[in-house]
């Protein structure tokens, strides 16, 4: 587990790889990862209004890869970087996960979700290709802002539940996939 907790501030040299799981972190502590590639078979977690930051970075994210930012203030950074997700990237109650001039694909077992009150994922300056999940539920929020979005045939994008929303803001869609809102979620 990559955990990275409030105080200190994680920073790895540029160019080397990056395989999880890897224990850090404690404090309050920031990370930041600046023209890594990352092979993540493990956990990178932002705890406890902890930061994780990544920069120019090639991220493959695998099947049994969990990227989280987990409860209010935590965060994880995505910036001019290409991410592949084959497992989860998830934000949990009140962790926020935003994407800036970022490249995502979503592989069939990707999830990419905000999940419990305030927590939040914002897509802003890039594009996504998206084969699997993308959603929020309990009152989580999506955002995507000014990128691309191509849901694919496979591809699912939802607001499931009171108070969840999925925002979709000048935008270029294109859908064969499906976007839903369900349980009082909102599209």
């Amino acid at each position: 587990t990559q955990m990275v907790d409030r105080g200190q501030f994680y920073h790895l040299q540029c160019g080397a790889d990056h395989h999880g799981p890897q224990e850090r972190g404690g404090g309050g502590a920031e990370y930041g990862m600046i023209r890594y590639h990352v092979q993540n078979a493990g956990r990178y977690e932002a705890v406890h209004g902890g930061k994780v930051g990544l920069e120019r970075s090639h991220v493959d994210n695998g099947r049994r890869g969990i990227i989280e930012a987990d409860g209010w203030g935590s965060q994880v950074e995505f910036e001019h970087d290409h991410v592949e997700n084959a497992g989860s990237i998830e934000a949990d109650t009140g962790g926020e996960i935003s994407f800036y001039a970022s490249h995502v694909e979503n592989d069939y077992s990707g999830a990419i979700e905000a999940d419990g009150k305030g927590a939040k994922i914002d897509f802003v300056r890039g594009g996504i290709a998206n084969r699997g999940f993308v959603g929020a539920s309990r009152g989580g929020s999506i955002l995507f802002d000014k990128s691309w979005v191509n849901n694919e045939r496979s591809g699912e994008i939802e607001a499931g539940g009171k108070g969840s929303t999925v925002t979709l803001k000048h935008d270029h869609v294109e859908n064969s996939g499906e976007i839903e809102a369900s349980r009082g979620g909102e599209v």
